[in-house]
């Protein structure tokens, strides 16, 4: 077996490597079932869904990697092999449109001490954990990010959607792969992931303030770029948001984010 690397610096690079690339573009695929829970209940499975992202890596700095981040999701069939019209939500036993989105740009900085959303690390807090595991054949990193972000929608718009100001979420995402691949020095190193999230019920729901979560559990892989990724997902995200694949920086970004095609499904204006 290779001489495994040690330190922060390294531990950083071998995350990297393994998340993405040190440097360039890479594609993601995520794709699984959303379950609900309630209070005192086991979790009941919900819908399925499809994540597929570009990132693209450049180091700002020594010891510092930037991560910008364009994605497209998908709601469908708990097979994963249909995109989602009309649904009726189990647990309010409602009749919902579900929507994903194709998000703006994401930013993501890494160092050795945490990832950074947004900007680069100033002191504060990184919100995040990182273990890299050497298992005999097998290397994986994980890592756990605390996630806030602004609601996106008022009370006034979506009274029961609207949960409060800030949606907090916890992602535990691992990224896979074989010792032989990672020690070599090839610029792309093919990899799996898992993502577990605890999430607020989404905005579709209609389930606002409503007691309970959702766990969003799936499993995916790396790859050199958009176009590489398998035939069937590239048809799910074709039929939703025709363009993205081909060029997702110059994809109508904001015309399909979660809050507008919300607005479209509910006709608010």
């Amino acid at each position: 077996m290779a001489l495994q690397p040690t330190g922060a610096s390294s531990d950083l690079v071998t995350f990297m490597r393994l998340f993405a690339v040190t440097e360039g573009q890479c594609a993601l695929t995520n794709a699984g079932i959303i379950y609900g829970k309630k209070p005192g209940q086991m979790p009941v499975p919900l819908v399925g869904y499809l994540s597929v992202l570009q990132v693209e890596i450049t180091q700002p700095a020594p010891g510092l990697f930037r991560a910008a981040q364009l994605e497209a999701m998908v709601c469908t069939t708990i097979d994963g092999q249909s995109l989602l019209g009309l649904w009726r939500n189990p647990i309010s036993d409602e009749w919902v449109r579900p929507v994903g989105y194709a998000s703006p740009e994401n930013l993501y900085y890494f160092d050795a001490t945490g990832t950074y959303p947004n900007t680069p690390p100033d002191g504060r807090r990184g919100g995040t954990s990182r273990a890299i595991a050497w298992l005999d054949n097998e290397v994986s990193a994980t890592e756990v990010r605390e996630n806030s972000f602004p609601s996106g929608i008022t009370e006034a718009e979506f009274p029961r959607a609207y949960a409060g100001p800030l949606r907090r979420s916890m992602d535990i995402l691992t990224h896979r792969t074989s010792v032989q691949q990672i020690s070599t020095t090839a610029p792309f190193v093919s990899t799996v992931n898992t993502m577990l999230t605890d999430a607020p019920w989404p905005l579709w729901m209609m389930m606002g303030k409503a007691d309970g979560h959702v766990i969003w559990h799936g499993f995916g892989s790396k790859y050199r770029s958009l176009q590489d990724i398998p035939s069937k997902q590239r048809q799910l995200i074709d039929a939703a948001y025709d363009g993205f694949l081909s060029n997702p920086s110059s994809f109508p970004r904001a015309e399909w984010n979660s809050v507008a095609q919300l607005k479209r499904a509910w006709n608010v204006r």
